[in-house]
């Protein structure tokens, strides 16, 4: 990956530091407020992402094109804009008077950054409504920006109601669902007609990460690391990074293992976790060449590079030793046929080429891995972003943000 984002937590070895963009309060104790939301609101698209890699906004901007962004979390642009925080949250956290991000022309991410054609207006922004990360905020302020003629040639909205309610509900909720729908219907019914809506715009609906349907009983989803991992400790999130034997970013389906000492090694690790018939897959990099088991097969990787004889649909080339059921593929007349990981190679190489040396374990569908400050949902998992830690400081008191 070359913008150098893992993932939503990942280890920075140069820092020591782990990174969260967001997950549970507790883990944001551990971590360091400060730090947490430092990452969450300034970091991530101040320094995170490299500068060697352009976002979607900057390259638009490059070509004459004006760009907005509501409620992403990366937005990464070439225009300066203010974070409003109550003043008690920046004294509490010692934090800058003035906290600056770079976005799009036109950014909105809440309450925290809101762009004057909203300033004052109703909205869905109080601590009730999570200070506008919330659906109705997101329609609202594209609906205002249609309405006054101020829509930006590029605009990117995202909806985050449906990601909490599919971890309550699984992931194939149609009930809840229909409620983004219902807000996207605001968005076209601010144009004269549907017809005019469709007639000046191309609309894009995506999702951001999918979701898995996870087992009924909590004990047989969650996979405990740290027993798997003993006699090794695993670093707690209180003590420094290198006071423990292997620090853990755990994402939930899939989890970054660094091992801090040259007494353990990927070997080492990988031999515990396979243990629990529910990991699914564990790799590493040794140099260009990318090490990859599959748990319940025999104990010898597949060992893959970036170019080569196989082809696949995506028109990369690899080359392949090593048994092809490791990655669930088929290999006819020099081309790869995926199985049920689409992609597996170029995704593997982009996680493990993303940062500092480190090893990817995954788990199997149904289940997720469990360690210090992880949640384990009820229904369905996947990742989730920095909205409680937003929504616990801002409730600290009745200031008001100023704008």
């Amino acid at each position: 990956m070359e913008h150098r984002i893992p993932g939503l937590v990942w280890y920075d070895q140069q820092a020591e530091t782990l990174v969260d963009y967001g997950s549970t309060l507790s883990k944001y104790w551990k971590l360091g407020m400060n730090d947490t939301l430092m990452n969450s609101l300034v970091h991530l698209n101040s320094s995170h992402i490299s500068p060697k890699v352009e976002t979607i906004y900057e390259t638009l901007n490059d070509k004459g094109y004006s760009t907005g962004a509501i409620n992403m979390i990366v937005y990464r642009g070439d225009t300066n804009h203010d974070l409003n925080l109550p003043g008690y949250i920046k004294t509490l956290l010692h934090l800058p008077n003035q906290l600056k991000t770079k976005g799009p022309d036109l950014l909105a991410f809440g309450s925290a950054v809101q762009p004057k054609i909203v300033q004052g207006a109703t909205l869905k922004d109080s601590l009730y409504h999570r200070f506008g990360l919330n659906d109705s905020y997101s329609a609202s302020v594209t609906e205002k920006l249609i309405k006054e003629k101020q829509q930006p040639d590029f605009l990117m909205v995202f909806f985050p109601n449906y990601d909490k309610d599919a971890h309550h509900h699984g992931p194939v909720s149609p009930n809840h669902f229909a409620k983004t729908d219902l807000h996207l219907q605001t968005i076209l019914n601010s144009y004269d007609s549907w017809e005019q809506a469709l007639e000046e715009n191309i609309f894009v609906v995506l999702g951001d990460h999918g979701q898995d349907l996870l087992k009924e009983s909590k004990e047989e989803v969650a996979i405990e690391l740290e027993p798997l991992l003993d006699p090794f400790v695993v670093t707690p999130l209180l003590d420094e990074p290198t006071s423990g034997d292997i620090v853990i970013a755990n994402n939930h389906r899939s989890a970054y293992l660094y091992p801090t000492t040259n007494a353990v090694t990927y070997e080492d690790i990988t031999e515990k976790l396979m243990q629990d018939e529910r990991i699914d897959h564990i790799g590493w990099l040794e140099g260009d060449e990318l090490i990859l088991f599959k748990n319940g097969l025999h104990d010898e990787p597949l060992r893959v590079k970036k170019n080569g004889q196989f082809r696949d649909m995506y028109d990369q080339t690899w080359t392949i030793n090593g048994d092809e059921k490791v990655a669930d593929i088929t290999l006819k007349d020099e081309l790869i046929m995926y199985g049920d990981y689409p992609d597996i190679f170029h995704q593997m190489f982009g996680a493990l080429g993303s940062h500092d040396p480190t090893m990817v374990i995954t788990a199997k569908p149904g289940h997720t891995l469990k360690t210090e400050g992880a949640p384990v949902h009820q229904a369905a998992v996947n990742t989730v972003v920095c909205i409680k830690m937003i929504q616990w400081l801002l409730s600290l008191s009745q200031e008001p943000i100023n704008h």
